[in-house]
């Protein structure tokens, strides 16, 4: 379990359902530059934070720090920022799932760290250092019990001074789904697809 805790925590959206019938996916263009996460996207600051008040996560301006992998829309963090970027979904039990994005990092050191959320902060199932193009990257997990968990992706860099994280194209579903619905030509495995990793704790 992560030591990183939130301030808040707080839903306000009913949780999307990911199933053998039911994918998730955001490409982010309800998203315009300027603006932070919308359309049932959480974003929580963690405690340490430089930036207590301010838009962590947004979309911004293009540049050669960070920037779309298509279209208009993305999500992205800079540096100073520890933050938290998720959503409710309902999950079933003992069903292996896939959270996956691409991503885009700035420096060697940029990481990406895939978990969720709940009132004892952010618990990290997984993490990738992503390269300075995008690429994809995602993280399994096996539910232990049915119920509603808050899935997605944390950023710490507190520490930094140079570095962004940009992503784009969310998809969560099933492993099963995923695998019809990509070819994975160029995966990146950061957690084991066939027992995957068991959540230890169900958001209340």
């Amino acid at each position: 379990v992560s030591t990183y805790f939130t301030t808040a925590f707080s839903t306000l959206c009913d949780a999307d359902i990911v199933d053998a019938n039911n994918e998730f996916v955001d490409d982010f263009e309800d998203v315009l530059i300027g603006m932070g996460p919308s359309n049932c996207w959480y974003q929580t600051a963690l405690s340490p934070t430089n930036r207590p008040t301010q838009s962590n996560w947004e979309c911004a301006a293009n540049n050669s720090y960070r920037e779309p992998k298509s279209g208009t829309g993305y999500m992205s963090i800079a540096y100073g920022n520890h933050s938290a970027l998720t959503r409710n979904f309902t999950v079933t039990k003992d069903t292996i799932y896939r959270i996956q994005t691409y991503a885009r990092g700035y420096n060697a050191n940029d990481v990406l760290h895939f978990g969720y959320l709940d009132n004892d902060g952010f618990h990290t199932l997984a993490s990738a250092a992503v390269d300075k193009e995008y690429d994809i990257y995602y993280c399994d997990f096996m539910a232990p019990s049915t119920g509603v968990y808050q899935l997605g992706f944390m950023v710490d860099m507190l520490n930094s001074t140079v570095n962004y994280i940009s992503i784009d194209s969310v998809v969560i579903s099933t492993v099963n789904v995923m695998k019809r619905m990509f070819s994975y030509r160029r995966m990146i495995i950061i957690a084991p697809i066939s027992a995957g990793q068991v959540i230890p704790t169900l958001i209340d």
